[in-house]
Protein backbone atom coordinates (compact mmCIF):
# COMPACT_ATOMS: atom_id res chain seq x y z
CA UNK A 1 0.00 0.00 0.00
CA UNK A 2 1.45 3.16 -0.85
CA UNK A 3 0.14 7.20 -1.08
CA UNK A 4 1.89 9.25 -3.57
CA UNK A 5 0.45 12.99 -3.42
CA UNK A 6 -0.05 15.32 -6.34
CA UNK A 7 -0.43 18.72 -6.90
CA UNK A 8 -2.80 19.37 -9.59
CA UNK A 9 -4.14 22.36 -11.78
CA UNK A 10 -7.07 22.29 -13.78
CA UNK A 11 -7.84 25.72 -14.86
CA UNK A 12 -6.14 27.74 -12.47
CA UNK A 13 -7.70 25.65 -9.40
CA UNK A 14 -4.96 23.45 -7.42
CA UNK A 15 -6.20 20.94 -5.16
CA UNK A 16 -3.87 17.98 -3.94
CA UNK A 17 -4.80 14.21 -4.98
CA UNK A 18 -3.55 11.55 -3.29
CA UNK A 19 -3.52 8.25 -5.13
CA UNK A 20 -3.35 5.12 -3.20
CA UNK A 21 -2.63 1.58 -4.13
CA UNK A 22 -5.28 0.14 -2.85
CA UNK A 23 -7.66 2.97 -1.88
CA UNK A 24 -7.88 4.69 -5.16
CA UNK A 25 -7.76 8.08 -5.61
CA UNK A 26 -8.84 10.50 -3.13
CA UNK A 27 -8.72 14.64 -3.65
CA UNK A 28 -6.94 15.74 -0.36
CA UNK A 29 -9.45 17.39 2.49
CA UNK A 30 -12.61 15.86 0.82
CA UNK A 31 -14.56 12.50 1.43
CA UNK A 32 -14.53 12.23 -2.60
CA UNK A 33 -12.88 9.57 -3.78
CA UNK A 34 -12.40 7.97 -7.34
CA UNK A 35 -11.76 4.87 -8.76
CA UNK A 36 -9.03 4.71 -12.18
CA UNK A 37 -7.98 2.55 -14.57
CA UNK A 38 -5.81 2.72 -17.94
CA UNK A 39 -8.03 1.48 -20.85
CA UNK A 40 -5.21 1.96 -23.21
CA UNK A 41 -2.24 4.65 -24.04
CA UNK A 42 -4.48 8.01 -23.85
CA UNK A 43 -7.76 6.65 -22.15
CA UNK A 44 -9.13 6.34 -18.82
CA UNK A 45 -12.00 5.08 -17.06
CA UNK A 46 -13.24 6.92 -13.46
CA UNK A 47 -15.66 5.65 -11.16
CA UNK A 48 -16.33 8.42 -8.79
CA UNK A 49 -19.04 9.27 -6.16
CA UNK A 50 -21.30 6.67 -8.42
CA UNK A 51 -20.61 8.14 -11.89
CA UNK A 52 -18.76 6.50 -14.66
CA UNK A 53 -16.42 8.89 -16.76
CA UNK A 54 -14.06 7.65 -19.80
CA UNK A 55 -11.05 10.47 -20.33
CA UNK A 56 -8.68 10.95 -22.50
CA UNK A 57 -5.47 12.56 -21.53
CA UNK A 58 -2.52 13.18 -23.77
CA UNK A 59 1.07 14.24 -22.62
CA UNK A 60 1.70 17.97 -22.92
CA UNK A 61 4.23 20.14 -21.85
CA UNK A 62 4.11 21.22 -18.22
CA UNK A 63 1.48 18.18 -17.53
CA UNK A 64 -1.61 17.10 -20.13
CA UNK A 65 -4.43 17.84 -22.25
CA UNK A 66 -7.45 16.31 -21.15
CA UNK A 67 -10.85 15.94 -22.52
CA UNK A 68 -13.96 14.12 -20.88
CA UNK A 69 -17.46 15.24 -22.34
CA UNK A 70 -16.56 18.69 -23.18
CA UNK A 71 -13.65 20.66 -24.76
CA UNK A 72 -9.88 19.91 -24.05
CA UNK A 73 -8.26 21.16 -20.36
CA UNK A 74 -5.15 21.59 -20.10
CA UNK A 75 -3.96 19.93 -16.43
CA UNK A 76 -0.82 20.80 -14.54
CA UNK A 77 0.37 17.50 -12.18
CA UNK A 78 3.23 17.97 -10.11
CA UNK A 79 5.00 15.42 -8.15
CA UNK A 80 7.26 15.54 -4.60
CA UNK A 81 9.88 14.60 -7.11
CA UNK A 82 9.42 17.26 -9.61
CA UNK A 83 9.18 19.82 -6.67
CA UNK A 84 12.66 18.62 -5.56
CA UNK A 85 13.66 18.46 -9.08
CA UNK A 86 12.60 21.76 -9.75
CA UNK A 87 13.67 23.39 -6.48
CA UNK A 88 17.29 21.89 -7.37
CA UNK A 89 17.43 23.64 -10.46
CA UNK A 90 16.55 26.95 -8.48
CA UNK A 91 19.18 26.51 -6.30
CA UNK A 92 21.88 25.67 -9.03
CA UNK A 93 20.04 28.47 -10.61
CA UNK A 94 20.67 30.98 -8.20
CA UNK A 95 24.22 29.50 -7.39
CA UNK A 96 24.93 31.25 -10.94
CA UNK A 97 25.96 34.71 -9.39
CA UNK A 98 27.69 33.32 -6.47
CA UNK A 99 30.13 30.44 -6.25
CA UNK A 100 28.85 27.74 -4.21
CA UNK A 101 26.30 25.33 -5.34
CA UNK A 102 23.89 24.00 -2.06
CA UNK A 103 22.11 21.64 -1.69
CA UNK A 104 18.68 21.62 -2.64
CA UNK A 105 16.96 19.17 0.35
CA UNK A 106 18.26 17.18 2.87
CA UNK A 107 19.61 14.15 1.53
CA UNK A 108 22.54 11.71 1.63
CA UNK A 109 25.72 12.28 -1.11
CA UNK A 110 25.72 8.87 -3.32
CA UNK A 111 28.89 10.38 -5.46
CA UNK A 112 30.85 13.36 -6.41
CA UNK A 113 31.45 13.55 -10.16
CA UNK A 114 34.11 15.79 -10.11
CA UNK A 115 37.47 16.76 -8.32
CA UNK A 116 38.85 20.18 -7.16
CA UNK A 117 40.84 22.07 -10.23
CA UNK A 118 38.72 20.46 -12.81
CA UNK A 119 37.26 22.55 -15.67
CA UNK A 120 33.43 22.02 -15.88
CA UNK A 121 30.74 22.81 -18.40
CA UNK A 122 27.08 24.36 -18.20
CA UNK A 123 25.24 21.25 -17.11
CA UNK A 124 27.62 19.08 -16.15
CA UNK A 125 26.97 16.72 -13.01
CA UNK A 126 28.45 17.62 -9.75
CA UNK A 127 26.84 15.56 -7.32
CA UNK A 128 24.34 12.76 -6.69
CA UNK A 129 21.90 13.28 -3.87
CA UNK A 130 19.79 10.64 -2.63
CA UNK A 131 17.11 11.58 -1.25
CA UNK A 132 13.53 9.22 -0.74
CA UNK A 133 14.93 6.80 -2.69
CA UNK A 134 15.82 9.10 -5.13
CA UNK A 135 19.09 9.97 -6.64
CA UNK A 136 18.96 13.48 -8.12
CA UNK A 137 22.04 14.79 -9.63
CA UNK A 138 23.35 18.28 -9.11
CA UNK A 139 24.07 20.03 -11.92
CA UNK A 140 26.61 22.97 -12.67
CA UNK A 141 24.68 26.27 -13.56
CA UNK A 142 27.82 27.51 -15.46
CA UNK A 143 31.21 26.61 -16.86
CA UNK A 144 34.10 27.13 -14.29
CA UNK A 145 36.32 25.48 -12.07
CA UNK A 146 35.98 23.64 -9.00
CA UNK A 147 37.98 24.80 -6.24
CA UNK A 148 36.67 23.58 -3.43
CA UNK A 149 34.64 20.12 -2.46
CA UNK A 150 32.48 20.14 0.88
CA UNK A 151 30.40 17.06 -0.19
CA UNK A 152 31.44 13.80 1.37
CA UNK A 153 30.43 10.40 0.40
CA UNK A 154 27.71 8.78 2.40
CA UNK A 155 27.94 11.45 4.59
CA UNK A 156 24.20 13.69 5.01
CA UNK A 157 23.60 17.09 4.17
CA UNK A 158 21.05 19.30 5.02
CA UNK A 159 18.92 22.18 3.05
CA UNK A 160 21.26 24.77 1.40
CA UNK A 161 24.45 23.53 2.71
CA UNK A 162 27.74 23.93 0.34
CA UNK A 163 28.80 21.15 -1.68
CA UNK A 164 30.71 21.94 -4.67
CA UNK A 165 32.62 25.74 -4.52
CA UNK A 166 32.88 27.22 -8.59
CA UNK A 167 35.48 29.72 -9.73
Amino acid sequence: MTTVRYDVEVGGMRTEVDADTEKGIRLAGSGRTADIVRVDADTWSVISEGHSYTIHAIAAEGGYLMRSRGPEVAVAVETERSRLLKRAGSSAARAEHGTSIMAPMPALVVRLEVAVGQEIVAGQGLVVLEAMKMENEIRAPRAGKVTAIAAVVGRAVEKGEALVTLE
